[in-house]
């Protein structure tokens, strides 16, 4: 019983999908189904750290086709007689990066040569660390606000996901930066010492450059994801609304044939 279907796993404990598990997690895992907004935390967290880990291969890989055009000036600018400084970043990001990619195949290719499979998930921790809260807190006030509002509302669901998205985005946005950095450092290579770790860049950056550095391209990254956010949840429901309606418009008229 309780005010919806989620608290019906909360008294299922006794009969868990998982029932070899250690008690303890057994009833973690009941204490959280007990919660709607736990329960959209969750599983909005476990889709997106699967999901991430998954594709991650691919973001790395489009790091690197992105930066493929620094590469290219830099080489340009280092020809030129005046910009021997120019030369000399280029000269430490060919000898700590990749060569330019051309092909998804070859940048492949030369990734794994060289740094295994370990260089397919460079930066990939504070990934794995960004995902979990950011689409834990998206999916759990989206779940809140649309409680809060009509669940039919596209105008509601637009400004859940428009605020949900930006909050979560918000709070996680260093993390962001840190992946990358470790991104950039493993794929275009990097004009100073490496980074060894997570932790390391993230002190390294406070202590060279400042809080701010966390920071940088925050108010574009922010006002993407709210509207990005918004404009999916929006859509979604109003998609969903016509769907739902033309289904229930065709059954009552099946169930009344003869009007």
């Amino acid at each position: 019983g309780g005010d919806g279907g989620t608290t019906d796993y909360a008294s299922c404990s006794s009969t868990s999908p998982f029932p070899l598990l250690p008690a303890p997690i057994r009833h973690t895992l009941s204490g959280i189904a007990s919660s709607k907004t736990a329960v959209a935390f969750a599983s909005g967290a476990t889709a997106g750290l699967g999901a991430t880990l998954t594709t991650y291969p691919f973001d790395l890989c489009r790091t690197a086709f992105a930066a493929r055009g620094l590469h290219t000036s830099s080489a340009a600018s280092a020809a030129s007689a005046t910009s021997a400084a120019a030369a000399t970043t280029t000269a430490s990001s060919s000898a700590s990066g990749l060569a330019p990619p051309q092909s998804l195949l070859g940048f492949a290719r030369t990734l794994y040569r060289r740094k295994g499979i370990r260089g397919f998930y460079a930066g990939a921790s504070p990934a794995a660390v960004q995902i979990v809260p950011y689409m834990g807190i998206n999916f759990a006030m989206y779940d809140y606000f649309t409680r809060t509002f009509d669940k039919s509302s596209v105008g509601g669901a637009g400004l859940a996901g428009t605020i949900a998205g930006g909050t979560s985005k918000l709070l996680v946005y260093p993390l962001d930066t840190i992946k990358k950095r470790l991104q950039a450092q493993a794929t275009i290579g990097l004009n100073h010492r490496q980074y060894k770790s997570m932790v390391d860049c993230a002190v390294t950056m406070m202590k060279e450059e400042g809080f701010a550095a966390f920071y940088r391209g925050l108010v574009p990254t922010v006002l993407k994801s709210c509207s990005a956010t918004g404009l999916t949840f929006a859509m979604y429901t109003f998609s969903k609304n016509i769907l739902e309606g033309i289904h229930d418009g065709m059954a009552k008229k099946e169930s009344r044939p003869d009007e």
